[in-house]
């Protein structure tokens, strides 16, 4: 990880190498005693915040509806993660909940816990340190220290907008489908599918199997899933040809 400063703004942000989120990721799911298994390969994300992470979590939070998930960073208090307590109270406490909005959950929580993780060393610990970023830059609700707010639209467009939400995002597939463990699981359902060495081709009916069965797996969207694939290459270069 390097910091520089953006020519256009001045602002301070943050630069990681390839595989550098993804390895960070690895290391604080062992040492959370999280890491999952292919018996077992649902990260416990709720746990992984509550107790590792050393985080105010409030899940059950007034946030505005079009808002899914908040960090926020004050000086001299823990971090804050907020949950949107619509969507806590539908993905988490009703029966029979549909996968995809138990998902939309997970992955808000993960978001806001990689926040925390790659972006809280932006921000003083205490009083007396000057803030890196004004509270104008934020969005925060009330005004105090800084907050990240996750919206609907950062995870249906994981790879655009803000540079800090774009790390979210990444942070995120690398905490609920750890590189390591998703490979192996990869590579073991294109066994399981006679695949052979072909190729994986982008909206293939194929790749769209494989994204379905992982999701399921890791309990995670297919579209999480489609974007890991293509994050890791495990998609066919334009153009190569497929071998029957």
């Amino acid at each position: 990880m390097k910091s520089y400063r953006a020519k256009a703004t001045g602002e301070l942000r943050l630069w990681f190498k390839p595989g550098e989120i993804d390895d960070w990721m690895e290391v604080e799911l062992r040492k959370a005693n999280l890491y999952p298994t292919a018996d077992d390969p649902v990260v416990d994300i709720e746990r992984f915040v509550d107790r590792h992470l050393g985080v105010d979590l409030e899940q059950y939070a007034p946030l505005k509806c079009t808002v899914l998930g908040e960090t926020r960073f004050e000086p001299g208090k823990k971090p804050k993660i907020l949950i949107n307590k619509s969507l806590t109270e539908i993905a988490i406490d009703e029966e029979d909940v549909e996968p995809w909005l138990r998902s939309k959950w997970r992955m808000t929580m993960a978001h806001e816990a990689t926040h925390v993780l790659l972006h809280r060393g932006l921000y003083p610990s205490d009083d007396s340190q000057q803030m890196l970023f004004s509270v104008e830059d934020g969005n925060s609700s009330d005004g105090q220290g800084y907050a990240y707010q996750c919206l609907e639209k950062s995870l249906d467009a994981p790879g655009r907008g803000d540079w800090r939400e774009v790390q979210a995002n990444k942070g995120m597939a690398a905490l609920l489908m750890p590189k390591s463990l998703f490979l192996a699981l990869y590579q073991a359902e294109r066994e399981r599918m006679a695949a052979g060495s072909k190729p994986l081709l982008k909206g293939s009916p194929e790749a769209s199997l494989i994204a379905k069965t992982l999701g399921r797996l890791f309990d995670v969207s297919v579209q999480s899933v489609d974007i890991r694939l293509q994050e890791l290459n495990l998609f066919a270069n334009p153009g190569q040809v497929q071998l029957l």
